[in-house]
């Protein structure tokens, strides 16, 4: 359950999938750079952590390996890696079009993605704790599976650009606004048509709950998306007149 140090040996190139799911590990771990690889949710749920660094030597990485570290703040890659980086902490490739990971406890109000961004990967800002607005800006085209899942953001911002957004993608959390009143997310979409969406994009895995966000669009387009699957779900579906830049 708690795990003081990591020694291992230079023979393993691979981090497989859940391999440390739940454990307590040290606040800063540094992954040896005999590592290649690391699969999805390989250190998924673990506690205590703070800071992983990931070295030059890994060229392949799963969806979310450091899915709902409860105290995860930053993820930091060496410069020197030719297929991944950090920038204050955020997980991307290289080229930044992809976001792979957002971490849990990041003190961060407030994220606006790079103009470069083209993915939200798979449960990039899964369960976020103390991200409160999220801006996505022209060009970025996907939300995979779960990006938002269980997340407390209030305010997401989506670009008319996106063309699909998946499964349990807007799972998101009502939030209490310290007040003792619970609020709901606005999802405030800059599109005239409504985005394409998987039937359980507001969803959770494998269960017919659904979310009930604020979702604002463009005056004159309600219609369209009460109309439309799976927007027609939803029950806080408003006009709202934008300012466009």
């Amino acid at each position: 359950k708690t795990i003081n140090s990591i020694d291992f040996p230079r023979t393993v190139y691979r981090i497989g999938y859940n391999a440390f799911l739940g454990a307590k590990l040290p606040k800063e771990f540094r992954i040896p750079s005999s590592i290649k690889k690391i699969d999805a949710h390989a250190f998924a749920e673990c506690k205590n952590l703070t800071t992983v660094y990931i070295p030059a030597s890994v060229m392949d990485i799963g969806y979310a390996p450091f899915y709902n570290c409860y105290d995860l703040e930053k993820i930091v890659v060496d410069e020197n890696n030719p297929y991944y980086k950090s920038v204050e902490g955020i997980f991307y490739n290289k080229e930044m079009t992809e976001i792979i990971q957002f971490p849990r406890a990041k003190q961060m109000v407030k994220y606006t993605a790079p103009k470069t961004l083209v993915s939200v990967n798979r449960e990039a800002f899964s369960n976020t704790l103390n991200l409160f607005t999220v801006v996505l800006p022209e060009g970025v085209q996907y939300l995979s599976v779960g990006a938002f899942s269980k997340s407390y953001v209030h305010d997401l911002y989506l670009p008319a650009t996106i063309r699909n957004i998946g499964n349990a993608a807007l799972d998101v959390n009502e939030w209490n606004d310290g007040g003792g009143h619970t609020q709901k997310t606005n999802i405030i979409v800059a599109s005239s048509s409504p985005l394409n969406a998987h039937a359980g994009a507001f969803t959770s895995f494998g269960s017919y709950f659904l979310s009930q966000p604020n979702v604002y669009v463009d005056k004159g387009t309600r219609s369209k998306y009460i109309s439309t699957d799976p927007w027609s779900k939803l029950e806080n579906v408003v006009e709202a007149e934008f300012i466009r830049k």
